[in-house]
């Protein structure tokens, strides 16, 4: 690899659109299929247990001409440099794993379909997001999507703490993710936490399932739209990165925090290390414009007891005080890590598949999975074999793509992504088919192997 000490400010990587109305219906479609690929709740369906969204019609849609080509001319699409197909090799051995547990499973009908899930859609994103089919208004599409997930996070914040009087929450179930609607505007969902002062706190979600799968998911996305938006345009640049940078902390999601503020260090971290003073001076100002748009909003009571609720109830004091209680989100999730990793030596070795679900109705959501851990769900599933080979496929996808990036801030924006996916996300966050986080993973993936360098292979 050829440093490139002054790119950090050169958008030659970045994904344009030249003014063709088709790169603008590509952009356009893939905005849909990520925006909608994060709807759990109200763009999805379910079908014996499995959570369909919209956007994984979108994904068909887009992935048969990409199956089409291969099949007219398979030794071509092949060996395309940012092809999809050579990188796909390395995911056969997880996918042959968790066949293989099925056989062994106590429920192999759920987790043949589980299989099929994580088929379609790990494959499908990596197929289409690699594929060369598609101009670079593909990336530009995602990041269209991305930024209106972050702007409906805002818009309901504003509703719940600016114009309440305007909003209306209704809930079908208590308990349950409530609606928010602005006169006959649906927003999408929130979810309420109690009271703090004399306000009534709500978590804005968007339209996933929760807050920390959207703080979660655009923890993710900050650094690989950084990323994209290199160059000098303020919009691009500095905005859209703050807006999304203050939506993590209006999820209140503990798990998202400490993702954002780890992609954070890293990228200030590894600017300074590899002398990428712009990229450091770049991060510095997107704090600072975040920080002040969050500082504005606080002139408002409402927001003021909101991130009071935040340092206070969520806090870390709180935190560990909670751990002991097994009724309480962390002592939950504590208990559940110690009762996956039970499940998991049971059956080490080929794991048990998708477990039945428990007679005491402690449950999680959609096919009743063991654990919020991806990494723990894998092992307890598909045992010692599928978590090898599962470590394999995502080693080797990330070593193929970086080998082909020549652009050190590049490097190191993407890199700063797979750290909060890997090391947060996957921890905190579950399932491991989630197409959401595929599509933003093989776009990170994208942005290394279409990045300006002497080496290109995606070998």
């Amino acid at each position: 690899m050829s440093p490139n000490k002054n790119s950090s400010m050169t958008p030659a990587s970045s994904p344009r659109i030249k003014g063709n109305p088709r790169d603008f219906l590509v952009a356009g479609f893939f905005g849909a299929l990520y925006f909608l690929s994060s709807s759990d709740l109200f763009f999805a369906f379910r079908i014996h247990g499995l959570n369909f969204r919209l956007g994984q019609l979108l994904l068909l849609a887009a992935a048969l001409p990409v199956v089409g080509d291969f099949l007219s001319d398979p030794r071509g699409q092949w060996n395309q440099k940012d092809s999809g197909w050579p990188i796909f090799r390395f995911w056969v051995p997880f996918f042959a794993a968790y066949a293989l547990a099925t056989l062994f499973s106590e429920n192999p009908g759920n987790t043949t379909l589980k299989l099929v899930w994580a088929l379609f859609n790990i494959g499908g994103a990596l197929l289409v997001v690699l594929s060369p089919r598609f101009n670079d208004a593909l990336a530009r599409g995602f990041y269209f999507g991305i930024a209106a997930i972050a702007l409906s996070i805002w818009a309901q914040f504003l509703g719940l703490y600016w114009f309440r009087d305007l909003i209306h929450l209704s809930s079908f179930t208590p308990g349950e993710p409530m609606k928010i609607g602005l006169g006959g505007l649906f927003l999408g969902y929130t979810q309420p936490a109690g009271q703090f002062n004399d306000t009534s706190i709500y978590r804005p979600h968007a339209f996933f399932y929760e807050p920390s799968y959207a703080g979660c998911a655009l923890a993710f996305a900050f650094p690989v739209w950084v990323a994209w938006g290199r160059g000098n345009n303020r919009w691009t640049g500095f905005l859209v990165p703050a807006l999304i940078l203050g939506a993590v902390f209006m999820t209140s999601s503990r798990s998202a925090i400490l993702g954002v503020t780890l992609a954070l260090l890293a990228l200030l971290i590894g600017g300074l290390i590899l002398s990428q003073k712009s990229l450091v001076k770049k991060t510095l100002k997107i704090i600072l414009v975040g920080v002040l748009l969050l500082l504005g909003l606080c002139v408002a009571q409402g927001p003021r007891d909101y991130f009071g609720f935040l340092l206070g109830p969520l806090g870390p004091k709180a935190v560990v005080s909670r751990l002991p209680d097994e009724d309480s989100s962390e002592g939950w999730r504590l208990q559940n890590v110690i009762n996956s990793l039970r499940l998991w030596g049971e059956r080490p070795l080929l794991g048990r598949g998708v477990i039945p679900s428990p007679s005491n109705g402690k449950v999680l959501h959609g096919m009743g999975q063991s654990s919020e851990s991806m990494w723990l769900e894998i092992g307890v599933e598909s045992g010692l074999v599928g978590f090898l080979a599962f470590a394999y496929a995502l080693f080797r996808t990330i070593r193929s793509a970086a080998g082909a990036c020549g652009d050190e801030d590049l490097l190191i924006l993407v890199a700063a992504g797979l750290a909060v996916h890997l090391v947060v996300s996957m921890n905190f966050t579950s399932t491991f088919p989630r197409l959401d986080y595929w599509l933003l993973f093989f776009l990170a993936m994208r942005l290394w192997v279409r990045s300006p360098g002497e080496t290109r292979r995606t070998q």
